[in-house]
């Protein structure tokens, strides 16, 4: 498949049932991702947890589902254990961005006017210095938004 065949395709977010491996008596296990299993059912064995995978669908036939995630890591998935398929915007899309943007350019606005407003009626300079850092924070952090990238 074509570098840019597989990019055409969209995110999809594939939850599915897993195996982790729950060791001794006690009933709790970790599983490949590292996430913590309590399964008093199966103690010392393999208890079925529910995993994530988000990526683009590589293949897919009866027998499996072939995910290649953004780390470039391919996950195989049999079909019977698929909970849930939805399209992943997991990223920042550009309607996210711009509200995004929007509203730390309105905490920066109101910030900055809160401060003149508070400076004007002599009111003590610790509330009128805590809206002045929200206004400069709010217009840094739509500067930062406005510089970052769009995930397609």
């Amino acid at each position: 498949m074509a570098n840019n065949d597989r990019s055409n395709k969209p995110t999809e977010t594939i939850s599915y049932y897993g195996d982790a491996y729950v060791s001794g008596s006690s009933g709790i296990g970790v599983s490949v991702y590292g996430n913590v299993v309590l399964s008093p059912s199966t103690p010392g064995g393999v208890a079925r947890v529910t995993k994530r995978v988000t990526g683009r669908v590589v293949e897919e036939t009866s027998e499996y589902v072939i995910v290649m995630t953004r780390k470039d890591q391919l996950v195989k998935i049999r079909p019977e254990n698929i909970i849930r398929r939805r399209l992943g915007t997991r990223g920042l899309t550009a309607e996210k961005k711009r509200i995004a943007t929007r509203n730390a350019i309105v905490a920066g606005v109101i910030g900055l006017l809160g401060t003149f407003v508070f400076l004007a009626a002599g009111v003590s300079w610790v509330v009128w210095w805590g809206f002045a850092a929200f206004g400069v924070f709010g217009f840094v952090g739509a500067a930062i938004l406005s510089r970052s990238k769009v995930d397609a």
